[in-house]
């Protein structure tokens, strides 16, 4: 017999399995970015250089999807991390931070 209790949200449901947040904003910063209530919301979003190359974040609740689009043409997806529509990815190959556009793609295949 477990004698732990199983987790339940309140409405008691148990927590899907899936991670509700997968990238790598701390989640104190998640938590004020997602309520609309960070007092400097680009120190997050947008492209910043890491150890590794540079990050690239952007918050697009009405995209199916989304690409990172450089000047020179080369395009990069940028993966859904939370539900509510927060996008990121790491590019390792990108040394420091460049010019780049975003596109995204809605629902209904349009751009």
């Amino acid at each position: 017999m477990n004698a732990s209790p199983s987790r339940r949200d309140r409405k008691g449901q148990r927590p899907s399995s899936a991670p509700a947040y997968s990238g790598t904003i701390p989640e104190p910063e998640l938590h004020r970015l997602l309520a609309l209530r960070h007092h400097n919301p680009h120190a997050w979003l947008g492209m910043h250089p890491t150890a590794q190359g540079v990050v690239v974040r952007a918050m697009r609740p009405d995209a199916a999807q989304l690409d990172v689009v450089f000047d020179d043409g080369t395009t990069a997806p940028v993966a859904r991390t939370h539900a509510a529509g927060l996008f990121e990815v790491q590019l390792d190959n990108r040394p420091e931070v460049s010019p780049y556009r975003l596109r995204w793609t809605f629902p209904d295949g349009t751009t």
